[in-house]
């Protein structure tokens, strides 16, 4: 089996199982497990773009697909972060989220850049 496609059954088995836990219990643990799910949905994400999957295997790019993986993951995780504290908990703090979040997303943005030659 492809990891893009065992990426994606991770990422759509915690995203379900997070709605279950967040609608029938109100559970804590229901909004926690959505930030693997979104990081799992991003990997399943990259795996699934051929050039990605190109950058992955070659020796000379592997370890900037790598830290394309880490860039976009920390990124994706600081906007979870930023919509589950602002919008789910009604806290101002979730604001400083977005510092990491558009850090990391240029960040991420460069490495693509780099990674297509560009």
């Amino acid at each position: 089996m492809k990891i893009n496609i065992l990426f994606l059954i991770a990422g759509l088995m915690l995203s379900a199982t997070s709605k279950y836990l967040q609608y029938r219990y109100q559970s804590l643990t229901g909004d926690l497990l959505v930030f693997p799910a979104a990081i799992f949905l991003l990997l399943a994400l990259l795996f699934s773009i051929p050039s990605y999957q190109e950058w992955f295997k070659n020796n000379l790019t592997h370890s900037d697909a790598i830290l394309l993986a880490l860039t976009g993951s920390g990124a994706v995780l600081s906007f979870q972060l930023f919509t589950w504290l602002v919008f789910g908990r009604g806290t101002d703090a979730g604001y400083y989220m977005l510092i990491p979040f558009l850090t990391l997303t240029a960040i991420a943005i460069r490495l693509i850049f780099k990674l297509k030659g560009g």
